[in-house]
């Protein structure tokens, strides 16, 4: 069994088996879903363009960090809207993980 223990400034979330349980302050905390990581712009680009064309309505953004590039969507208010958000996206994107983040 393994057991990952994420701490994000006063956000917990556990996964063990593959499911995920929360520990947040609900009024603090909110979850986005990373969608890709890469080095490449053009994977960015192209991840991006094919979500905006799935889901239209979701608003995704990009983290830069040296030398990595995140794609983002989100916000979702609970982690239960993440999931089932995550659960559409899995055959397009099977890579994608939840993220708990602090407002």
């Amino acid at each position: 069994m393994i057991l990952l223990f994420v701490l994000y400034s006063s956000c917990f979330v556990f996964a063990d088996s593959g499911s995920l349980t929360s520990e947040c302050k609900k009024k603090d905390s909110v979850y986005i879903i990373q969608i890709v990581k890469t080095r490449g712009s053009l994977e960015i680009k192209e991840a991006r363009e094919k979500l905006k064309g799935l889901y239209p309505d979701k608003s995704t953004f990009m983290d830069f960090k040296t030398p990595n590039q995140r794609l983002f969507v989100g916000y979702f208010n609970t982690l239960k809207e993440a999931e089932k958000f995550q659960q559409l996206i899995k055959d397009d994107f099977p890579g994608s993980i939840i993220v708990p983040r602090v407002r």
